[in-house]
């Protein structure tokens, strides 16, 4: 049981800072004018393909966004590998998210980019406040919430704690559930607010209103 909690918190935390960071980014790249959604994606295939990437329409950029998804698995298991004892408490998630979103941001564009054949624009003051923004806000603080919300439980000291988790499990689903409903519809009504006025703008470009 608590191996597959572990996963469930790894795989879960991966998929929102996975969805989180890509809408954000793409909503971003967009509102800028600077890259659609599929160049955005087909970037991050560019990593392993090079300027071909982008010829190659939506085959490359669903390439993208799996090799994204691998990556963030990868980032989503080191921090419940870091922080799975301190997150099953009540200390708040908030710092350790703004930090880890921080600490991601500066490894993936100095260390890890850099690796592959992804060429990556220069690096401007906005454009680093735009990506650690982009990271922190939708990246780590959403697999730090996330990660501190699934299989939280009591300390596991004695038989008699086990005993009264295992008895306990099934009322502690229910507000998991509620948090994780309410972030995502917040998270929603969030994106579409943003995704509305670009396409809005784009619109007005097209007319030239």
């Amino acid at each position: 049981m608590i191996r597959n909690t572990f996963l469930r918190r790894i795989i879960f935390a991966g998929i929102v800072g996975w969805i989180g960071i890509n809408i954000y980014m793409s909503v971003l790249l967009s509102l800028q004018h600077a890259a659609t959604p599929l160049q955005l994606f087909q970037w991050d295939a560019s990593n392993a393909l090079g300027a071909a990437s982008f010829s190659e329409g939506f085959a490359s950029a669903l390439l993208g966004l799996f090799f994204d998804f691998v990556v963030n698995i990868a980032w989503a298991t080191l921090y419940v590998m870091l922080f799975d004892r301190k997150d099953r408490t009540e200390r708040p998630f908030l710092l350790r998210g703004i930090l880890f979103g921080a600490v991601v941001m500066v490894v993936m564009r100095w260390l890890v980019v850099p690796l592959g054949h992804a060429v990556s624009p220069p690096a401007t003051p906005a454009s680093i406040a735009n990506l650690l923004a982009a990271h922190i806000i939708s990246f780590g603080i959403p697999i730090a919430y996330v990660a501190s919300r699934i299989g939280r439980y009591p300390s596991r000291s004695n038989s008699k704690k086990r005993i009264i988790f295992f008895g306990q499990m099934k009322l502690n689903i229910k507000p998991v559930l509620h948090d994780l409903f309410h972030f995502r519809k917040f998270f929603t009504q969030f994106t579409l607010r943003i995704w509305a006025k670009a396409q809005k703008g784009f619109l007005s470009e097209a007319l030239n209103i």
